[in-house]
């Protein structure tokens, strides 16, 4: 949540081409073990989009994870359109960050950039792996790591400002 409201502070004071939409999406964990049961405020929002909404979309970049991990990825489903994952590489490729790719090996999506996949709209998910301590007690606040935190949120920005009216279609 801390490097939206960042995003967004300083996209507030230089803004983008490419109008951005911040989102702090709910109920993305899994709530039992049906597998499906998850990812519920980012499915919403995307049932709720008209076909003209989702034509509008460029892509969907989900930050989820950032805080840890010796690599930061890109991850897709591999189901939708390929281009943001590729050309958000590219782009961090250029100003010195690596991020691999990692195909997202769970079957409903390991995060909210699932139901915009399986929708069409090119996205991907900015995480940062492995984290032995996902999901357990020393999974707190001091275990993150305010630098990885920072690479990720430069990765985004960065990215964002580098789209002009060309790229946005292209993706």
């Amino acid at each position: 949540c801390a490097i939206l409201l960042q995003i967004a502070e300083v996209l507030h004071e230089h803004p983008a081409v490419p109008t951005v939409e911040l989102v702090f999406f709910g109920a993305e964990e899994r709530i039992d073990d049906n597998a499906d049961h998850h990812h519920f405020g980012s499915r919403d929002r995307v049932k709720r989009m008209s076909a003209e909404e989702r034509a509008r979309v460029a892509g969907m970049i989900s930050v989820d994870m950032i805080g840890f991990g010796s690599e930061l990825n890109s991850l897709t489903m591999g189901v939708g359109p390929q281009g943001l994952s590729e050309s958000l590489q590219a782009y961090a490729k250029s100003d010195g960050i690596t991020v691999k790719y990692r195909k997202d090996k769970a079957k409903t999506g390991s995060s909210d950039h699932e139901p915009y996949e399986l929708a069409g709209i090119p996205a991907a998910c900015l995480s940062a792996r492995p984290d032995p301590t996902y999901h357990t007690e020393a999974d707190v606040a001091a275990h993150v790591s305010s630098a990885k935190v920072a690479t990720a949120g430069r990765v985004v920005l960065g990215y964002v400002w580098s789209l002009d009216s060309g790229s946005l279609k292209a993706i």
